[in-house]
């Protein structure tokens, strides 16, 4: 049984495996010049997350996975590239079950790295199964409930990952992938044996998105969905933002009222100097300090070793 995720022995490299190579060389390369292996890039099981790719998001996976770049750890850096995927595709086993019941499915990938003294410590590890865990980096639109079908980051589901209802493990189904960033070599994977990087298309998520690719060498193009999501953050931002100053607003009132009533002795002119450059839990902190010291009285007791003469009890 193979496991997703793991990197397969491979044979001879053929003279049609060499030709689909060459296609992402800049000269041609001989067979002697190259190491080639095969890999499960993921499957159609529940993984780590409770969450899993249909059959057909795996078609959408190996097209875009075609091309792309192998790194270490998910590291978005041109130093850290070390292979390429020559050939990539779905294999679906008619004689074996995922664990819902459906018809188990992965995506196989097959890559090269060129050899040479410096790429010769990672082919022996690879040779070795010291290096044989891989994971994905993706980019996927929304996360399904298996139970209700609705997209489990919004209001509409109620649904936990990892619950049962009626019996039924509830999971989330990644659907809708739109973009295959990198694959990469890993310890510990998301999948069990395999590993996907999720990068969901919502809110937090598209803008880490876009801004590992803006980080990334080259220009940074988006889609037209990508491109309608972001303007809709924009807006939801800016939102949030103006309703975020005018609570902030109402908290420079407060503890500008509550230093009056404190009888601080700070003039207001400083005090507003202060509060204007503060942030809003600077300012909750500074509120709730002026709370406490406007509730005392204005007659306070004087501690027992200041307590000499009964008309000394208290200062009015």
């Amino acid at each position: 049984m193979i496991n997703s995720g793991e990197i397969i022995k491979k044979g001879n490299i053929d003279r049609e495996e060499l030709a689909l190579v060459n296609r992402y060389t800049r000269r041609e390369l001989s067979a002697d010049e190259l190491y080639c292996f095969s890999m499960i890039l993921c499957d159609n099981e529940i993984d780590r997350d409770i969450e899993q790719f249909s059959t057909a998001e795996l078609y959408k996976i190996a097209e875009l996975f075609e091309g792309k770049t192998g790194i270490f750890d998910h590291e978005p850096s041109a130093a850290n590239q070390c292979a390429r995927i020559y050939r990539c595709y779905v294999r679906e086993d008619d004689g074996r079950v995922n664990s819902i019941g459906e018809k188990y499915a992965c995506v196989m990938a097959d890559a090269y790295i060129p050899r040479s003294e410096s790429t010769s410590s990672l082919i022996e590890s690879i040779e070795s199964g010291i290096r044989k865990e891989v994971s994905i980096g993706c980019a996927v639109q929304r996360t399904l409930c298996s139970v209700c079908g609705n997209d489990m980051h919004s209001f509409d589901c109620v649904h936990k990952k990892g619950r049962r209802y009626d019996g039924s493990l509830c999971f989330g189904r990644l659907s809708g992938v739109t973009d295959a960033y990198e694959w990469s070599f890993v310890a510990v994977p998301a999948q069990r044996g395999a590993g996907v990087v999720k990068e969901f298309k919502t809110e937090v998520g598209l803008l880490d998105s876009i801004s590992k690719r803006l980080k990334a060498a080259g220009d940074l193009t988006i889609n037209e969905a990508e491109k309608a999501e972001l303007v809709e953050y924009i807006e939801r931002l800016k939102g949030l933002s103006s309703e975020g100053e005018s609570y902030r607003r109402e908290l420079i009132d407060d503890v500008t009222r509550l230093n009056a009533l404190a009888e601080s002795g700070m003039s207001t002119k400083l005090l507003s100097s202060i509060v204007e450059r503060m942030t809003i839990s600077e300012l909750k902190a500074f509120k709730s300090v002026f709370e406490k010291r406007a509730a005392c009285p204005q007659l306070a007791p004087k501690s027992d070793s200041e307590r000499g003469r009964v008309s000394d009890e208290y200062i009015i």
